[in-house]
């Protein structure tokens, strides 16, 4: 068999109120596939036969990320699109959240070393014939990230899987279970 281009998935399975969030099978799909999975969840684009027109691209600053705007790029997703790249800028361990000081110079490194990539991303798909804005969000990433898709409600949010997650922070995984959008998660090669 060849390698398909995207694999399309149901956000369910049928095994009751466990599984009602991401079907097991899903979850196991989005988990292990080497081409990318979207989980479809009122897919408008899918069923008026075009490609989404709009995308929240979520960027944590590794190398799967590149990978995703890469597979954007040359599977004709960018093209002609308005994506929205979100840097999602997590607190690292140890900070106090009630240090307004502290978190507000975290915040500022932060935003600093990710307004660089959120530049560069932003330079490749412009010259792929996106329209392309920026933001970042503060917080608990996958929740961050959910909750700026349901404010800009995307045709799909598009997410990295990185080779090399582990287990217990199944990222990707999790905001394709608890987005209310279609999800395409893109695995890194």
């Amino acid at each position: 068999l060849e390698r398909p281009d995207v694999v399309v998935v149901g956000p369910r399975g049928r095994s009751g109120l466990v599984q009602l969030l991401l079907g097991s099978v899903s979850r196991r799909i989005i988990a292990e596939s080497r081409s990318p999975v979207l989980v479809a969840r009122k897919p408008g684009f899918i069923d008026d036969r075009r490609l989404p027109r709009s995308l929240l691209v979520l960027v944590d600053g590794t190398r799967a990320t590149d990978s995703a705007i890469d597979w954007l790029i040359s599977s004709g997703w960018a093209t002609g699109s308005r994506v929205t790249l979100l840097a999602l800028l997590g607190f690292p361990p140890g900070v106090e959240y009630d240090d307004p000081e502290l978190v507000s110079q975290v915040n500022q490194a932060l935003q600093s070393d990710a307004a660089a990539t959120l530049e560069e991303l932003t330079a490749r798909l412009v010259a792929h014939g996106a329209e392309v804005d920026s933001m970042f969000e503060q917080g608990h990433p996958h929740e961050a990230a959910v909750r700026v898709a349901d404010q800009l409600e995307p045709d799909a949010i598009v997410v990295a899987r990185p080779s090399g997650q582990r287990a217990n922070e199944p990222f990707a995984e999790n905001v394709a279970r608890y987005a209310s959008l279609s999800t395409l998660v893109i695995p890194e090669p």
